[in-house]
């Protein structure tokens, strides 16, 4: 590997510059990435983007997998990186990178091209403008009503992807695909509300997102709850499929029920 990057000076007011092993991280992939479109494998992997392992990048940052998948959240939330996992590794894409490496002569080039092209753009949208206000006047003026449509709002171009959120968040492809069968087969629905709500109990459960979602889809869960982790680890992780969570959870409330009524009774005596 030869040649050179930038380093922005501004990484010194960077928010994890004090963290060592994220910084290291951050460094270590600016220099590791694609510097211009590559073909690996039948992927292209485009400027700015590494294709790599957890263990591949443990052997050459010599931080630890669980070292690395903290700093690599932290890189994640603060919108450094983008990671999307797949079976035989992660593509980690640099969001910055253009804006860090470019060349100062072409990126001013380029801003002067962009501020052109914007100034164009709002020149046409104040003629547009003009244009539909004198369409709505002539409208007014003959009485004819505004187009209404049936549903009265406009549909949403984009569809949410239940599975592409979930690899988003850190879950491997295969487990993903898997807990989407198990989720399909018990007829759970892939909506946003729920991807929230899963989100928000992976995130009390202490484990980082695959691991959560490989217990799911290991224990044909149709939802994910933290409680579950820790109902799981205190019977040994022994829920078969005659013993589901729910049964767990009735068995422990009867207890508790049989015991209250027990002390009720001994007061009475």
């Amino acid at each position: 590997m030869s040649g050179w990057i930038k380093l922005h000076r501004s990484l010194l007011k960077w928010e994890w510059w004090d963290d060592h092993n994220t910084t290291r991280l951050l460094i270590y992939l600016l220099v590791a990435v694609n510097y211009e479109q590559k073909k690996w494998r039948g992927m292209i992997i485009n400027k700015g983007q590494l294709f790599t392992s957890w263990e591949h990048l443990s052997n050459e940052t010599g931080l630890s997998v669980k070292q690395l998948r903290n700093s690599t959240k932290k890189l994640e939330d603060c919108k450094e990186v983008v990671r999307k996992g797949q079976a035989n590794g992660q593509l980690i894409t640099l969001v910055k990178w253009d804006k860090l490496q470019e060349d100062e002569k072409q990126g001013a080039s380029k801003r002067a091209s962009e501020g052109q092209a914007r100034g164009k753009r709002g020149a046409s949208k104040r003629a547009t403008t003009k244009e539909d206000k004198e369409i709505e006047e002539l409208k007014e003026d003959n009485n004819i009503l505004p187009e209404i449509s049936i549903s009265g709002v406009i549909p949403s171009s984009e569809k949410f992807d239940f599975k592409k959120s979930l690899i988003e968040l850190g879950v491997e492809d295969q487990v993903a695909s898997d807990w989407m069968e198990v989720r399909k087969k018990k007829k759970a629905a892939n909506t946003l509300t729920a991807f929230k709500t899963i989100k928000n109990e992976i995130e009390k459960s202490g484990l980082t997102a695959n691991e959560c979602i490989a217990r799911a889809a290991g224990g044909s869960w149709a939802g994910f709850k933290a409680e579950w982790v820790k109902i799981n680890n205190q019977n040994n992780g022994t829920i078969t499929r005659k013993q589901t969570v729910d049964d767990i959870l009735r068995d422990q409330i009867k207890g508790v029920s049989d015991r209250l009524d027990r002390e009720i009774s001994e007061q009475g005596n």
